[in-house]
């Protein structure tokens, strides 16, 4: 217990520790872009969603795909080359050491492979390809998968495994709500045994809905702070951006939702407003205190508008002066009236704005008149 342990090494800083990965998600959401993009960047010690990543060999096992298919992706993502040191094997070149778990010893090839070559990454595409029998049988899966791990951690290198989600993580994974309260669940949603997931050092989950643009990484670890990246697939490039925190950028959405919600109606109660957002009446509330407490909204009870009542705004006058109509409040610039013009005891900030989640602040239509002079 007194030992002090060094950091545990990283083959993409934050996202990819050394060790066994099992990267899942449904088919055709983009796993194997992603997967290639990874090794892009670190065979050419690039950069991979925001982070630079330390050059090193690579070996990409692409059981999917034919030398023409995957030359064509390589050429869509921009690779050159001088890309090496990158190897690849494409489906029927690697029968010697199929499947991973059989009479050949295929796992210890791989891994003996790492040794040798000196591998820092290596990708297999997919997991179904590369193993034989039940899925479903913890032992199956340990054999298979236990002397690529042990492999791994001996060279500090990452193994990643292509997997396929199962029904629960082929849901949509934001649950009929706008692209805003997804629930993910990387362990849960993996496909066959939960020993392949209690095996793994990472679950990278990507999760994506028919005709969004946009995906959701997850990613949780035994070292890695568990997190949600939001990506966006670049269809210029081919490969995945990173937005950053996607729980932010899904706070950030819905936030605006309610806000410009509440400027169509008028005003409303958080329990009408869940009702047509068909949203869960807690998170709505949450976002109306918070817009409230911002000074975006105006609260009275359990009714929230958009603007504030005349006689309040009037009495809120009287006590600073003509200092502009606080009914205009969400189209004003920070304003306050000049040093003296406050009388003792008074309150007056009558054209606050604060930014809406996404930081954007409200446009200014016209600075608030001057305040009246003294009689």
């Amino acid at each position: 217990m007194s030992c002090e342990w060094p950091e545990p090494p990283w083959v993409v800083p934050g996202l990819l520790p050394v060790g066994l990965t099992l990267l899942a998600g449904r088919p055709k959401v983009g796993k194997s872009w992603l997967a290639l993009q990874l090794v892009q960047g670190v065979s050419t010690g690039g950069v991979f969603l925001g982070e630079q990543v330390e050059g090193a060999p690579c070996l990409y096992l692409a059981l999917e795909d034919s030398p023409r298919r995957l030359a064509d992706r390589m050429k869509a993502q921009g690779w050159a080359q001088s890309d090496a040191p990158a190897d690849f094997v494409t489906v029927g070149e690697a029968r010697d050491v199929l499947p991973l778990n059989g009479k050949t010893n295929g796992a210890v090839a791989v891994a003996d492979a790492i040794r040798e070559q000196g591998y820092k990454l290596v990708v297999i595409d997919t997991l179904s390809r590369a193993v034989s029998g039940d899925q479903n049988a913890v032992d199956v899966m340990t054999a298979a998968l236990t002397p690529l791990q042990e492999a791994a951690h001996a060279y500090n290198a990452a193994v990643v495994l292509i997997d396929h989600h199962n029904k629960l993580g082929a849901a949509n994974p934001y649950n009929g709500v706008s692209g805003m309260e997804m629930q993910v669940d990387p362990v849960l949603n993996i496909l066959g045994s939960t020993g392949k997931a209690a095996m793994a050092d990472c679950l990278w989950g990507l999760y994506k809905t028919q005709g969004k643009a946009g995906a959701i990484l997850a990613v949780v670890g035994r070292d890695v702070e568990e997190k949600q990246l939001l990506l966006k697939h670049d269809p210029v490039t081919k490969c995945w951006q990173s937005e950053g925190d996607a729980d932010a950028v899904r706070v950030s959405d819905a936030r605006r939702l309610v806000w410009e919600s509440v400027k169509e109606l008028g005003e409303t109660t958080c329990t009408e407003l869940a009702e047509i957002l068909g949203r869960h009446r807690g998170s709505v509330l949450r976002d109306l205190v918070r817009l409230a407490n911002d000074g975006l909204l105006f609260r009275e009870g359990n009714t929230f508008r958009a603007t504030q009542k005349e006689e309040v705004a009037i009495e809120q006058e009287e006590k600073c002066g003509n200092l502009g109509n606080l009914a205009t409040l969400a189209t004003r610039q920070p304003w306050q009236p000049p040093d003296g013009d406050i009388p003792p005891g008074g309150s007056c900030q009558v054209a606050k704005v604060a930014k809406v989640a996404t930081t954007e602040e409200a446009t200014p239509e016209a600075q608030p008149p001057q305040a009246r002079a003294g009689p």
